[in-house]
Formats: C-alpha cells, structure tokens, sequence
C-alpha cells in the first residue's frame, strides 16, 4: 500500500510540474481557446493539490473538506447578508483565477447565485489558515 500511494504522489506532483511549466501563468496575447486550455489547467491543479494534501497530510486535508462541507450547508441555507460574514463570487475576471485561490470549489468560486450568503467568521478564518497550510505543502512538495 504504501509503495502505491508512494507512485500515486509521485504522479501527482508530475502531473502538477507539467501543468505549472504549461499553465502556470495566463500569457498576455492569448486565444480564446490558450485561456478555455489555462483554466482547465487550474482545475486540475486544484484537484492534483487536495489529492497531494491528502497523501501527504490526511489531518489537513480531513480538516479542509469538513470545513468546505460546513460552508457548503451555511450556503445552502441561503441566509442574504447585508453586512457581516458573506460569501462574495469572484469579480476578478474569472480566466485569470488560479489553482491556489480557489477557495471551495472551481464551480461554486464564480456561482453568482451565491452571493451575499452569510457564512460565520470562525469557518471562514478556518478555511482561509487550513488553506495557506495546504497551498504552502503543496508548493512545498512540487517546486522543492
């Protein structure tokens, strides 16, 4: 088992090398088509990092997930906020976006539906110290 998960990071972190040197950046003079290409790059490197945080640090990414689910369930419940803790969609152009802001997930990161939900403090400072943890193993582990 362990030689398998061994040769699973190890293919990860590949696989994210070649998306990084490809991908790693939106070039300024790009095609529709170079930036529809950047932005599944970006996904994939999302899904790559859970999957290398999981192999790497179970606890983290454990911790991570449970919390994405609790945001999940404050979202759902539609709460509107005015002020306070919300959840804002990017409004940042949405090509640009890479694989270390998304937050959640690629599809709830530019949901528009979504905006101005209430989420609690506490779950957002959790998601937010739980990723800087995740981004830095992450980077950590490729780019060493």
């Amino acid at each position: 088992m362990l030689a398998s998960s061994t040769m699973t990071l190890e293919l990860a972190i590949a696989r994210f090398r070649d998306l990084w040197v490809h991908h790693g950046h939106l070039p300024r003079n790009r095609t529709p088509d170079m930036t529809r290409q950047f932005q599944a790059a970006q996904e994939e490197m999302f899904q790559l990092a859970q999957l290398i945080c999981s192999l790497c640090a179970p606890d983290i990414q454990a911790q991570l997930d449970a919390t994405r689910r609790e945001i999940i369930e404050q979202i759902n419940i539609g709460i509107k906020a005015p002020t306070g803790a919300r959840v804002t969609t990017k409004r940042v152009n949405h090509a640009a976006v890479v694989w270390s802001e998304i937050q959640i997930t690629p599809e709830i990161q530019v949901d528009p539906t979504i905006t101005n939900n209430a989420v609690l403090f506490p779950l957002l400072r959790r998601l937010k110290a739980l990723l800087r943890i995740q981004v830095g193993l992450v980077n950590t582990k490729v780019h060493r």
